[in-house]
């Protein structure tokens, strides 16, 4: 979803709220920005008591308390997506989304923004807890959709975006607009790294 929509409004917003609700002094938005990508349990972890499974639950709850409320929407679709999306489906090319975020959350923000008819399929985690295996999530579409390796494209923010592509086989296209840095994105396996959206319509057809 770091590819499409800069969310981090309503993820920070929440995460101030889980972390003043757990009567914890909120971290500085530079180590907020690390909650994005990873699931929740595991951003959690250096900021509570360790062993303690029930707190960082506990927190995750706050967190989505107000997320699925409020934060989910405090997002915007990054400047020219949509026109990009529309080209690359007049193009032939067939879209989905592949994310980390809970898959029904995902469909709900899609929906919001109006993205959904540019989106073949959208998938998403089960919950906004459970393991961010990018690469067991792209081999169940892969298999589901029945499609070609050699003509599938991961695009994303993340060293899980490219990690889980290369571990399918796939391409993996960095983008530096999201919340990784084009370092981690090479260093996991990224085949380029584009920095603006528009960069997008010349990098696909030549992969």
């Amino acid at each position: 979803m770091g590819t499409l929509v800069d969310s981090s409004t309503g993820i920070f917003r929440s995460l101030e709220f889980a972390f003043r609700k757990m009567g914890k002094k909120v971290p500085p938005i530079q180590e907020l920005r690390s909650f994005i990508g990873p699931p929740l349990g595991i951003s959690f972890q250096p900021y509570l008591p360790p062993n303690e499974p029930e707190v960082i639950e506990q927190a995750i709850a706050f967190f989505l308390e107000r997320y699925q409320e409020t934060g989910l929407y405090e997002c915007e679709v990054y400047r020219g997506f949509p026109e990009i999306l529309g080209t690359l489906r007049d193009n032939g090319h067939t879209l989905g989304v592949a994310t980390a975020k809970s898959e029904p959350l995902a469909k709900r923000m899609i929906h919001h923004l109006g993205l959904q008819s540019y989106f073949h399929h959208i998938d998403g985690s089960k919950s906004e807890n459970s393991p961010s295996d990018k690469a067991a999530l792209l081999n169940r579409i892969i298999e589901r959709e029945s499609l070609n390796g050699t003509e599938t494209i991961m695009v994303g923010d993340r060293k899980y975006d490219m990690a889980g592509a290369r571990a399918n086989d796939l391409l993996g296209v960095g983008v530096l607009w999201g919340f990784g840095s084009e370092a981690e994105l090479n260093e996991a396996g990224a085949k380029c790294c584009i920095a603006y959206p528009h960069e997008l319509l010349g990098a696909i057809p030549t992969l």
